[in-house]
């Protein structure tokens, strides 16, 4: 008997260009994180941004998930959601992470996803999709675009 295949993430149906962010001057990373949280705070008001902010910065004490390919992307499950939401950020001069000295920031990739454990294989999905994609050469490939329509077009056509 065949095994049924598992459900595909596609983040070219989760990101919106009004959800990608370029910074162009030197940012904290909690500072970041708290921008993308409002942004998507934003489109969605029956989350409260102090809430969402409080839970990933929270789930970023426990374990950094900045990586060594110039990617973070703080994440956090959340009661009340029946999909991913996310929000993207380039930093072109990089961020430091005080938990991971010496690897700057260049891509953060901030999702929520929801709490229930039937949606957990979609949401180890993600952040294994995203590890795979988000090598340093496509980081250093969106680090050099000038828009964020540019940006949201080419994790669209990558990923």
């Amino acid at each position: 008997m065949a095994r049924p295949l598992k459900p595909s993430v596609n983040i070219q149906n989760l990101l919106s260009v009004e959800r990608v962010l370029i910074i162009n001057k030197h940012t904290e990373k909690n500072e970041l994180i708290e921008k993308l949280v409002r942004k998507i705070a934003d489109d969605y008001p029956d989350l409260p941004a102090d809430f969402l902010l409080e839970k990933i910065l929270q789930r970023e004490q426990g374990i950094s998930t900045t990586m060594d390919t110039g990617l973070s992307i703080p994440h956090a499950r959340v009661d009340g959601i029946d999909n991913f939401i996310v929000a993207l950020a380039v930093a072109p001069e990089g961020i430091m992470d005080p938990a991971t000295p010496g690897v700057p920031i260049k891509v953060v990739f901030l999702f929520l996803s929801p709490s229930d454990a039937a949606f957990f294989q979609k949401h180890l999905q993600l952040l294994s999709l995203l590890s795979a994609k988000f090598q340093p050469e496509f980081v250093e490939r969106l680090v050099s675009l000038k828009t964020a329509a540019q940006i949201m077009h080419a994790v669209a056509g990558s990923v």
